[in-house]
């Protein structure tokens, strides 16, 4: 398997990365760990407060960054906020913590192997999407390092009110607090963070499911299944990442947090369980809402299907397989309509094509989840349905804007489909069948499930993405040394349509051109791809706008080359590399 050759070589060249960051992760999750237990030792179990701390831990780094900022521009004590807010926290755990009779109560060893040893597995996956990355992918990976080096240079500043333009108004500022505050305490390039932190958050993306399945239905067979799924089932939320969406990453682990939290307090009767837990709960969707605008959204929704599915359940019998009968229906409509939009259509590649068949063993087992877990299955058919509307619903803005945009819609829609896996096999489990056909069944259900994972998952990151490459790098070195510091340089860009209107989109960069402002600070301007270069108007037009290079990058979205090179009275042709070509405008009057 290839991948598992790319994971190798990045874990060789990425170790020690990797290490600092899983000792920065580790020193977040242990502080989240004494909290949950001294707030909740009463509600979750040492096991599940293990596991929660393991998906909790960016928490306690992105309030610290606030912090930090806020007491570097009150205190000025300079870059050693974090150390200073660690500690403090640190102690004041410790503190609290000496005074409970178990601190680490019943927990066990081998479950605490069990959970780093998927973890591990998990991670190792994940690495095999870092080989041949120099760069965060896509063009939004351009705009997450330029903020987070700006964060990381400018600790003494709030970036709300004093940073540069890029951080200034930025929504999903709490990926980049991260990405700073692990830079500076690991003294790594950020470059380097951003791809370690985005392949270890993802590792960690199926915890919460297992978490949840597991105390719902007290089935461990089913809750694995479900993390199987919820990791790997599908390409997506993986596949996000080729996109560079980094922060809705770390935004929806940081979201099913916040709703295993959520979870935990159904049933609760203690005032202080209660209190506890809405304080955590606030706080935490603060800074869900912090590192990604769009994870409140997510939040409210799965709430909201939780409250109409137990107001449902209490209808008569009758009256709930109504409901249910339209729910469904509902699902199939908005389904079948988007279907027929082109740009929103996308939404279901991962689940109705690439990944059909890991769907339909969903769908096989949605009728055992309906008898014995008919609430939470309710929850997760309104959340599916949620999801789709809100991908419809526009809000009032200047541009046309929905609820929820296609790809954070298609990245998420497998939370509710991995849990609705793991309700179905616990109901099958609990029919009654002789012990051996359960556990063949569900052995089988398990097998099928690795196959198809092990036949057509991509681990691997996708060519589309990667629009820096190593010629890329090479042509960038020879422009640092031989373009003049105010050569002018035209590079291609596209169009990117997220939400069902045509032609709405703003040109993004389409090749590696777009860092050549961050790594050689020479200045670009944008066309499309398929600019006509053969065209005198347009020629002329290059001419009035001062540019003075065009770049041709590696990727396969890019100017058209043979177009430039049957114009060599215009366009000189200055560096010429197997991927990436420079041309200099000669023609011009």
């Amino acid at each position: 398997m290839p991948w598992i050759r790319d994971s190798l070589s990045v874990l060789g060249e990425q170790g020690s990365g990797l290490l600092l960051i899983l000792t920065a992760a580790s020193i977040g999750g242990w502080l989240m760990f004494g909290l949950l237990r001294q707030t909740l030792g009463e509600v979750l179990n040492p096991n599940e407060t293990f596991v929660l701390s393991l998906i909790g831990w960016p928490f306690f780094w992105i309030v610290s960054a606030v912090l930090g900022f806020f007491i570097n521009r009150w205190l000025e004590f300079g870059t050693e906020w974090a150390i200073f807010v660690f500690s403090l926290l640190g102690i004041m755990l410790i503190t609290q913590w000496k005074k409970m009779p178990a601190p680490f109560g019943l927990i066990s060893p081998l479950f605490i192997a069990a959970c780093f040893g998927i973890f591990l597995l998990s991670l190792f996956t994940r690495l095999a999407s870092l080989s041949g990355l120099l760069v965060p992918a896509y063009f939004d990976g351009v705009l997450h390092y330029q903020i987070s080096k700006v964060l990381l240079q400018n600790f003494r500043q709030w970036p709300w009110e004093m940073s540069s333009a890029p951080v200034s108004g930025y929504y999903h500022i709490g990926f980049h607090l991260l990405t700073a505050a692990f830079a500076f305490v690991t003294n790594q390039d950020v470059i380097q963070v951003i791809l370690l932190l985005g392949a270890f958050v993802l590792a960690l993306v199926p915890f919460p499911v297992w978490l949840f399945v597991r105390r719902a239905t007290g089935s461990t067979v089913a809750a694995i299944f479900a993390l199987l799924l919820a990791g790997w089932g599908w390409d997506m939320p993986a596949h996000a990442l080729n996109w560079g969406k980094y922060p809705a990453v770390l935004g929806l682990l940081a979201a099913q947090f916040v709703l295993t939290l959520a979870f935990t307090a159904v049933g609760l009767v203690t005032r202080r369980a209660k209190l506890t837990l809405l304080v955590l709960g606030v706080t935490s969707t603060l800074v869900a809402t912090l590192i990604h605008s769009r994870a409140v959204v997510l939040i409210l929704i799965a709430i909201l299907s939780f409250l109409m599915a137990r107001f449902l359940e209490k209808q008569p019998q009758a009256w709930v397989w109504v409901g249910l009968a339209v729910l469904v229906s509902g699902i199939i409509a908005i389904t079948a309509y988007i279907e027929t939009r082109p740009i929103l259509r996308l939404v279901f590649d991962p689940y109705l094509r690439v990944g059909v068949w890991i769907t339909a063993l969903v769908g096989a087992l949605l009728l055992f989840a309906v008898r014995h877990f008919r609430l939470l299955t309710i929850t997760c058919l309104l959340v599916i349905l949620g999801l789709l509307v809100a991908l419809l619903l526009p809000i009032p803005s200047e541009s046309f804007q929905t609820v929820l945009d296609r790809p954070f819609v298609q990245m998420t829609l497998y939370l509710p489909l991995a849990i609705l896996a793991g309700l179905g096999l616990a109901g099958l489990r609990k029919e009654a069948f002789p012990g051996w056909q359960t556990a063949l069944v569900s052995g089988a259900i398990l097998c099928a499930a690795i196959i198809s994972i092990g036949r057509g998952y991509p681990f691997s990151a996708s060519p589309c993405c990667i629009l820096f490459q190593a010629d890329d790098a090479v042509a960038f070195d020879w422009i640092q040394k031989h373009l003049a510091p105010d050569a002018h340089i035209l590079i291609a860009g596209n169009t990117l349509n997220v939400f069902d209107v045509p032609d709405s989109a703003e040109l993004r960069g389409a090749d590696g051109g777009v860092w050549l402002p961050l790594f050689t600070g020479r200045k670009v301007s944008l066309e499309h791809l398929s600019f006509d270069f053969r065209s005198p108007p347009l020629f002329y037009r290059l001419c009035e706008r001062g540019i003075t290079h065009i770049y041709v990058g590696s990727t396969a979205e890019r100017f058209d080359l043979s177009a430039l090179q049957s114009k060599p009275e215009w366009y000189t042709l200055e560096l010429a590399l197997p991927g990436t070509n420079l041309f200099r405008l000669t023609g011009c009057p």
